[in-house]
């Protein structure tokens, strides 16, 4: 019901906002955990709307994916093998981002963000039979979980043409929350309407 309600404000604020972008990016993003902030790199894919008030403040909605690498291991004490397979990331992420420099082909940029990210994977064991043996252990079947995120973005843009915006950088989610954190390396294009 709040992705709705942001939703709603975007679009309303489009009516007054100077210009409005659709775009996309790509690039490479990675897990966090225990001992590391960043392992197994995995490609990102994603779309983004934003609103521009101003040729300086971009308010952003962005939807991505980080599709993760399947996980094998064996059970503590029993032999089962566990594989954890279709591990995706997904985001929903709302932006205010600020672009110094204006009118330079090459401007630094900031933001800070919020929003929801969700894991998805799913759990089976070998050999047969092996959920009864696991009943203290993972939950097995298709899973999805929904947390709150919290983004911080730097990087760089720029206008090429007056209607088409480049962008590149660091998107981190959850910095430093071991398991939960996300870092992203994207680069990305839009096209901007309006005035």
């Amino acid at each position: 019901m709040r992705i709705l309600a942001i939703a709603f404000c975007l679009v309303a604020a489009s009516a007054s906002a100077q210009s409005v972008e659709l775009g996309g990016r790509a690039g490479l993003g990675c897990g966090g955990t225990v001992d590391s902030l960043c392992r197994d790199a995995s490609p990102v894919v994603g779309v983004h709307m934003s609103i521009w008030p101003s040729d300086s403040i971009e308010l952003g909605a962005w939807l991505a994916r980080l599709n993760r690498d399947d996980l094998a291991f064996r059970a503590a004490d029993v032999p089962v093998d566990i594989t954890v397979a279709d591990r995706q990331r997904d985001f929903v992420s709302f932006l205010l981002v600020y672009h110094f420099l204006k009118d330079r082909p090459l401007r630094p940029m900031v933001g800070l963000g919020s929003g929801w990210y969700s894991d998805a994977s799913r759990t089976s064991c070998e050999p047969a039979g092996c959920q009864v043996i696991l009943r203290s252990g993972p939950l097995l079947g298709q899973y999805r979980t929904w947390n709150v995120d919290a983004i911080f973005m730097i990087g760089l843009s720029g206008n090429v043409g007056g209607r088409w915006v480049w962008r590149g950088g660091w998107q981190s989610h959850r910095f430093g929350n071991d398991e939960n954190s996300t870092q992203q390396f994207f680069v990305g294009a839009g096209y901007r309407f309006g005035r």
